[in-house]
């Protein structure tokens, strides 16, 4: 109940029981409206979870990334962003994804086509 309440109405996080507050929940929250990050519960911020995960990863590719892509990205599956800068290199467009296993991020360009006349 707690969830579909967070899903139609952000704000609601507020009248979640801290107790049953979900990383998910409180990370739809926060994508939704950064000031309500003040409701999500220390052990959430403590924890290894999606939650924790997309805060690192608007960091890292330092921009923020949409409640979707943050969860499509933890669970593995690449998603496309533009303008990713790191300390090397500014991607204009590129594909990132996440090895859990490894605890590695992967970034690349997708290649480009190249045409020959013949």
């Amino acid at each position: 109940m707690g969830e579909a309440a967070v899903r139609n109405h952000p704000q609601a996080i507020q009248w979640v029981p801290h107790d049953i507050r979900t990383a998910d929940m409180c990370l739809y929250a926060f994508k939704s409206d950064s000031e309500l990050d003040i409701y999500t519960p220390d052990r959430i911020r403590c924890e290894d979870n999606v939650y924790v995960f997309a805060r690192k990863m608007d960091e890292l590719l330092r921009q923020p990334i949409s409640y979707d892509d943050s969860k499509r990205l933890y669970e593995g599956e690449t998603i496309r962003l533009r303008n990713v800068e790191t300390d090397t290199k500014i991607f204009e467009n590129c594909e990132v994804r996440y090895d859990r296993k490894l605890s590695l991020i992967h970034i690349s360009e997708p290649t480009r086509p190249l045409y020959i006349s013949y």
